[in-house]
């Protein structure tokens, strides 16, 4: 028996106005009005309003110890993406957005369906061939994103090839899928005849099933990966949708998987995509160094109505949002984004490297540090520490470190609350051959001296440099490490796939063996 955990954490919207509400968050708070109706038109086409993805970099203070990068992108981004909003909520505990889907209902036996032969909509009669069991993950193989997608939206690969008949949509909810995929932008139908009274993807999400679109690598699954592991790495409470990192995988054999997603890059504004994350010249804009705490978790959702002829729903209108998120919003991955003026020698090869975030650094065996009874707020991991732990280190490993500070001082508090390693413990741990190293506290470097002004942490940023030079990702604000009860497990943390960040939203998924 698989037990499946998910230890992300979502972040929060601010209103507008706001910029404490990512740091301080207004719990109840929702955005409940459209801003605007994005009219589809011959000037302005739908894949230039959903394909829109913008990155802007500034310095926090006016020095280049700190760069942080505030994004923006659709609910259906021209990447992989997924859509799940239940408008009319049962109960407590029936997922009403993305963010509250439970990881069982985003991890799963795979079923991949060969369409590949389609010239309209998807039938009822090809689904038939098959036989699709209650609770699978059935994703269409359709090669049309082989076939037609580009790197850059176009409006083709939106408007132009089929989806999914309405009656073959009802034929899946009535076998009981768990979430259901396609390799096109958009699984709605192309031909009106083919549509009914809602739009696929409602019909879908009032049953309880995530729709999960513009998948890739789908005809190069084998029969080892049994699963399907589906992530959510900008995961806000109140989203309706966004991009998607899925993978397959052989749940028995961690490190045998296969990336389904594609990538993404800004968008219409290209000149982000450069070798390196960052490049000279500096910055204009600088945000106060007092309200890293704010700035860094900057969060909005602006919902908006689509609407136009080109929308493939029964009225011509879709319900979107456009989410703002930051370094820090939620679960992030941190590398070598940087290496201001070549002050912490990181290598070229690293540089190149973490242009994306490699998924490689981030499948696999895991292992867990347990130090919540040793470490609390702005106490020192040293190496003496370490070597009385009875942590069981593999080589090739993600290490998990508990100390469990996010689970209880995360929002509403400063990130000069942190523990953190000395650069021997970090030393020490990567002499141990960690690949990734996921902690739940703020940051791997404690302020030194504290700072006692909320938003102010004062470091040299080394722990975080060896570790970067090492080729080790680290994963901050990870929550619920306490409910990993097996000193070894698996892991995948899936990365938004975009470049050139310096925090890459992640989703965390571990899973342990029970007989």
């Amino acid at each position: 028996m698989k037990r499946i955990l998910n230890l992300s954490l979502p972040g929060y919207t601010c209103p507008e106005g706001n910029s404490d509400g990512g740091a301080y968050p207004i719990y109840s708070y929702r955005p409940d009005y459209n801003a605007f109706i994005e009219k589809v038109s011959d000037e302005r086409s739908i894949d230039q309003i959903m394909g829109f993805f913008d990155l802007k970099t500034f310095l926090l203070g006016p020095f280049p110890g700190e760069l942080f990068n505030l994004c923006a992108m659709t609910t259906k981004p021209h990447t992989t993406h997924i859509t799940y909003f239940k408008k009319n909520k049962s109960n407590l505990y029936d997922p009403q957005d993305v963010s509250a889907l439970a990881p069982d209902q985003l991890v799963g036996d795979l079923k991949v369906i060969n369409v590949t032969n389609v010239k309209s909509d998807i039938s009822i009669n090809d689904l038939k061939k098959y036989e699709i069991a209650e609770g699978d993950i059935v994703f269409l193989n359709t090669n049309f994103s082989k076939k037609y997608r580009d790197i850059k939206p176009t409006k083709k690969y939106y408007t132009e090839l089929p989806g999914l008949s309405f009656e073959a949509a009802e034929y899946l909810v009535k076998a009981g899928v768990k979430v259901i995929g396609i390799d096109a932008r958009t699984m709605e139908p192309l031909e009106k005849s083919n549509r009914g009274n809602v739009s696929i993807i409602d019909l879908f999400n009032q049953a309880g099933i995530p729709v999960v679109e513009d998948l890739a690598n789908l005809d190069l699954v084998t029969e080892n990966l049994k699963w399907a592991i589906i992530g959510v790495p900008v995961k806000i409470h109140g989203a309706l949708g966004g991009a998607a990192r899925v993978i397959a995988i052989n749940p028995d054999e961690p490190n045998e998987y296969l990336d389904l997603s594609h990538k993404v890059k800004t968008y219409p504004d290209m000149r982000f995509d450069r070798p390196h994350g960052w490049e000279l010249p500096m910055p204009e804009r600088i945000e106060p160094r007092d309200m890293q705490n704010q700035i860094s978790r900057w969060t909005r959702l602006l919902p908006f109505v689509l609407e136009g002829k080109d929308v493939r729903t029964p009225d011509g209108r879709s319900q979107e949002m456009y989410i703002y998120f930051s370094h820090g919003s939620n679960t992030h991955a941190e590398c070598a984004y940087f290496d201001p003026f070549s002050s912490h020698n990181i290598s070229e090869e690293i540089m190149l490297r973490y242009k994306e975030m490699p998924i490689d650094r981030l499948i696999g065996n895991a292992s867990i540090l347990d130090l919540s009874e040793n470490i609390g707020p702005r106490q020192t991991i040293d190496v003496d520490l370490l070597e009385k732990s009875s942590v069981d280190i593999h080589k090739g490993d993600v290490l998990f470190v508990r100390a469990d500070i996010n689970d209880w001082y995360l929002f509403g508090k400063s990130i000069d609350i942190t523990p953190g390693f000395t650069v021997g413990a970090a030393r020490w741990l990567v002499d141990k051959g960690i690949k990734a190293i996921v902690i739940d506290f703020p940051s791997v470097e404690k302020s030194n001296p504290p700072s006692g002004i909320d938003g102010v942490r004062y470091t040299a940023n080394d722990v975080h440099y060896y570790f970067h030079n090492n080729n080790i990702p680290v994963i901050e604000k990870a929550t619920k490490l306490s409910h990993i009860k097996q000193k070894r497990f698996s892991t995948a943390i899936l990365p938004l796939p975009a470049h050139n960040l310096g925090g890459f939203p992640v989703d965390i998924f571990v899973w342990e063996n029970w007989k």
